[in-house]
């Protein structure tokens, strides 16, 4: 038994000697390297600029980076304005149309026709989504004219608002839309804190409303 394990021992060693002793031919069959490239350099932080609003891009460790937000603006990028937003809806110029089909004549007047039973619906935005929305009476039998309606919005990181024009005529007859637009509010700086900014929704060639807006900065 002894003299078994000794033959088997001994064979093992051979083959052991015979296959490190073998070579490869030519060209032989060991795998191709895998090509290396080279690790693309991670792009600074201020790079493309992330700053709005005239912000200044501060580079930091690790490619972060830090804005220095002009007054008035804050967030990581500068993008949100915080301050306190009024909007008044001045007056309509030119005739309104009306589009629910029930012919509506001005009290006291000679004039024939449609007119809108006007209502005036405005809806301010925060860059986080919150909204708030203020609207007029319904203005009956309106031809043109003054409003001069005024409604507070209080304090925010207001982003946008939008006037929409309605013609209205009650509870029971869906309100038609006349016309509607839409304003950034990004565009005014601290130093017009206290004027009264001007925007118009029009509704035909020589029709619209004229609606003031002031965005006072903290």
């Amino acid at each position: 038994m002894k003299t078994m394990k000794a033959v088997i021992f001994l064979g093992l060693l051979g083959l052991l000697a015979c296959s490190s002793a073998i070579k490869l031919p030519e060209g032989g069959f060991e795998p191709e390297p895998m090509p290396q490239f080279p690790t693309p350099k991670p792009t600074p932080g201020c790079n493309p600029k992330p700053c709005r609003n005239a912000g200044v891009c501060v580079n930091l460790a690790n490619y972060a980076y830090k804005c220095n937000c002009k007054r008035g603006y804050y967030g990581k990028n500068c993008e949100m304005a915080y301050g306190y937003l009024t909007i008044m809806a001045v007056k309509q110029v030119g005739n309104l149309p009306d589009l629910d089909g029930y012919e509506n004549q001005p009290l006291g007047s000679d004039l024939s026709g449609d007119y809108s039973d006007l209502q005036v619906k405005i809806v301010a935005k925060q860059y986080h989504g919150f909204k708030k929305q203020h609207q007029t009476p319904v203005f009956q039998n309106f031809l043109k004219g003054d409003i001069n309606r005024s409604f507070y919005f209080g304090g925010g990181y207001w982003d946008s608002f939008e006037v929409i024009l309605y013609d209205y005529d009650g509870l029971y007859r869906a309100p038609q839309k006349i016309a509607s637009s839409s304003l950034s509010l990004t565009a005014v700086g601290p130093n017009d804190a206290s004027f009264w900014r001007y925007m118009y929704v029009f509704s035909g060639p020589g029709r619209y409303m004229q609606i003031k807006y002031k965005f006072r900065w903290i």
